[in-house]
C-alpha cells in the first residue's frame, strides 16, 4: 500500500457540519483504508473545543495534530477568513504516528519540552516530531531546548 494522503477543506461556519465536510473529502483519496493520522489546522471563528469534538467522533481512535491558525494555505489558494478548516488524513504501512501532549508550557516551557521528549524517547524510532505550542503564551526557546537537550538530532517541525 504505501502511504496515501487526503487532504479536506471547508469553509462552512458551524463547527460540525465543516468537520464533517472536511473529514469526507479528506477521506476520499484514501478509498476503504483507515487513517491512521490527522493534521488538523482551523482558524479562529470557530469553538475549537466544538470542532474537534465533531473531527474526533467523526475520526475515531485517530491520533490528531494541528493547532488554531491564522489561515489555510491549500491548493486553492490562501484563505485568511475566520471560518477555514483544513485536514490531511494520511494512511501509511510504513510510517508510525503517535499524539503526545504535555502541559506546564506557560510556566516553565524548558522542562515541557523535555518532558515532551522524555514521552517521545519512550516510544522509540522518531525521526521527526511535529510541535504546535500556543505562540501568545508559550516561549519557544526554552521549549525547543528542552526538546533538543534530550533528543538531540530530531527533526522538529511546526
Amino acid at each position: 500500500m504505501a502511504t496515501r494522503i487526503g487532504v479536506g477543506k471547508s469553509t462552512h461556519r458551524k463547527a460540525d457540519e465543516a468537520a464533517r465536510l472536511a473529514v469526507e473529502q479528506a477521506r476520499t483519496p484514501l478509498g476503504h483504508l483507515q487513517p491512521d493520522f490527522a493534521l488538523v489546522f482551523a482558524t479562529t471563528g470557530y469553538d475549537q473545543a466544538a470542532l474537534l469534538e465533531s473531527i474526533r467522533a467523526l475520526l475515531g481512535e485517530v491520533p490528531i495534530s494541528g493547532c488554531s491558525a491564522e489561515g489555510l494555505i491549500t491548493r486553492e489558494g490562501s484563505d485568511e477568513s475566520n471560518y477555514a478548516l483544513g485536514i490531511m488524513l494520511i494512511s501509511s504501512d510504513s510510517i508510525r504516528f503517535e499524539a503526545l501532549r504535555v502541559g506546564g508550557l506557560k510556566e516553565d516551557s524548558g522542562a515541557s519540552g523535555r518532558e515532551l521528549a522524555r514521552r517521545a524517547q519512550g516510544l522509540g524510532g522518531g525521526k521527526a516530531l511535529l510541535l504546535f505550542p500556543d505562540g501568545l503564551t508559550v516561549n519557544s526557546s526554552p521549549l525547543l531546548a528542552g526538546v533538543h537537550e534530550s533528543l538531540g538530532d530530531l527533526c522538529v517541525i511546526g
